[in-house]
């Protein structure tokens, strides 16, 4: 599919540079949202590459940044990124949760052990 070509040969990366570029047209800004979120959508791979290539940082920048009076605001752009926001936190927010409460416990269990080698007793 193409989103597997796209993020084997990296297309991921040039639409994420594409979408901070200040240069481009808000018009095509969205168009690079718009194909970015075709590559995160029900595609796991596209989705961790995006992540690891700072994506999220990407989107939440220029959303907190937009100004309704900006030239370099545009609400077509302002959806997608929205849009593309959703689906990369849908996709992750479960497994981040996963791994904050693994870390937890992970940390509870340690202190437990601990706790047990020097001779307290859990109340």
């Amino acid at each position: 599919s193409c989103q597997v070509d796209l993020v084997k040969d990296g297309g991921h990366i040039y639409f994420i540079k594409f979408l901070d570029s200040m240069e481009a047209y808000p018009e095509q800004r969205a168009m690079a949202a718009f194909v970015l979120a075709v590559i995160v959508d029900g595609h796991r791979r596209g989705q961790e590459a995006c992540m690891e290539a700072g994506l999220i940082h990407v989107c939440l920048k220029h959303l907190q940044s937009s100004c309704p009076n900006d030239s370099q605001t545009e609400p077509l752009f302002l959806q997608w990124l929205c849009l593309l926001g959703h689906l990369l936190f849908l996709h992750w927010v479960p497994f981040l949760m996963w791994d904050l409460i693994h870390v937890e416990v992970l940390v509870a269990m340690k202190n437990v052990t601990m706790m047990k080698s020097l001779g307290l007793k859990l109340v």
